[in-house]
């Protein structure tokens, strides 16, 4: 059942708070992880688990930097497909990655690849959990006066978060 309410949208710019939810606990999970290989399994193992990580990060940081940069310009729905081919472009980048230095003999290949993959599953469920907490507006269509006429502005506010 909708909210009679409006939703308030958090202070502050929306893509600082998804950095600050995602990357928090993906880098602790990335520490644990890199030192539990390089311990466990040697230091072939750490440095695989460690560039997978670095390159896992530099990726996904990159498009949440294209996604600020683009977030003026866009309507709504071309920031949406914008947001979706960024996502594309990074996993496909990652993917190209991990094929090019899988059988590079100062890494573990497998130890790369789960490792890359850890941690993009992870920034990824906390970037959109961070969205759906977020409670941001998608758009706000413009006022009636300043159009000459009912846009229906009310009826097209929408966020993605849920009624709480």
């Amino acid at each position: 059942m909708p909210s009679s309410t409006p939703p308030r949208p958090l202070a502050g710019d929306p893509f600082a708070a998804m950095l600050r939810r995602a990357y928090a606990p993906t880098g602790v999970l990335a520490l644990v992880g890199v030192a539990v290989a390089w311990a466990a399994l040697g230091p072939r193992v750490g440095w695989g688990a460690l560039f997978g990580v670095l390159t896992a990060v530099v990726f996904l940081g990159m498009g949440l930097l294209v996604m600020l940069s683009l977030r003026r310009s866009r309507t709504p729905a071309g920031f949406a497909a914008a947001g979706l081919v960024i996502v594309a472009v990074q996993l496909g980048f990652l993917l190209l990655v991990m094929v090019l230095f899988g059988n590079a003999m100062w890494l573990s290949g497998p130890a790369f690849g789960v490792a890359a993959l850890a941690v993009t599953l992870v920034w990824q469920v906390l970037q959109v959990r961070a969205v759906v907490r977020g409670r941001q507006l998608v758009w706000d269509e413009p006022d009636a006066t300043a159009t000459g006429g009912d846009t229906g502005a009310t009826a097209a506010r929408t966020d993605l978060g849920r009624a709480r």
